[in-house]
């Protein structure tokens, strides 16, 4: 649990004043993504399919719930309750259409609990459809992790 405030502290330093007053291109989005445990290159990993329902709390703060089914060998299923922050890398104005983000959340699974922290980007084209990449790091449940994601948001009314 330290592990969690720490990175939130961590997070919240990185991202300057000036920052806080961008703006993701809408409050609230739905995602949905599939993604694979890709720690260990030689033997199938985990795969992953879930949804996620980012919220904009200030400035570049996000509260970012997902949840996942994991399948493979074994099935179980995942909740991971984060906060990100997003920094606006390529764009001008309010035209700013690729976002790096980064944060600290929990992982709630079938088998236990655990610190995570992520990292991705994401495609604010105009158009409805968002794509982006997400690396998760899980430490503690069954060794560390490296979870590499794929998907899509849809900005929401």
């Amino acid at each position: 649990m330290r592990t969690f405030f720490i990175g939130l502290a961590l997070t919240s330093l990185l991202f300057p004043a000036s920052a806080l007053g961008q703006r993701a291109a809408t409050g609230r989005s739905i995602g949905f993504y599939m993604g694979a445990d890709v720690t260990q290159i030689d033997e199938p990993g985990l795969y992953r399919i879930g949804v996620a329902y980012p919220v904009s709390l200030v400035g570049p703060l996000e509260f970012y719930p997902e949840g996942d089914l994991i399948l493979g060998d074994e099935r179980f299923w995942q909740v991971l309750m984060s906060v990100r922050a997003r920094l606006p890398i390529i764009g001008r104005d309010d035209r700013t259409w690729l976002w790096w983000y980064v944060g600290t959340g929990l992982a709630i699974r079938s088998e236990g609990t655990s610190p995570a922290v992520l990292s991705g980007v994401q495609i604010l084209p105009s158009s409805a459809v968002q794509p982006f990449v997400e690396f998760r790091r899980h430490g503690m449940i069954r060794g560390r992790q490296l979870e590499l994601l794929g998907g899509v948001s849809i900005p929401l009314p």
